[in-house]
C-alpha cells in the first residue's frame, strides 16, 4: 500500500514539473540564488539520513 502511495506521489510531482516546464516557469532554475538554495536544501536533507 505504501509503495503505491509513493508511486502516486512521484507521478504527481512529475506532472507538476512537466506543467512548470510547459508554462515556462523553468527559467527560475537558472537564477544563481535558486540553484544555491536547491543545492543546499538537497545536501542538508540527505546528509542526515542513514
Amino acid at each position: 500500500m505504501h509503495a503505491r502511495l509513493v508511486g502516486l506521489g512521484a507521478m504527481a510531482a512529475e506532472r507538476v514539473f512537466m506543467l512548470l516546464v510547459y508554462f515556462g516557469v523553468i527559467h527560475f532554475l537558472n537564477i544563481s540564488s535558486t540553484k544555491t538554495f536547491l543545492l543546499l536544501f538537497g545536501f542538508f536533507d540527505f546528509s542526515g539520513r542513514k
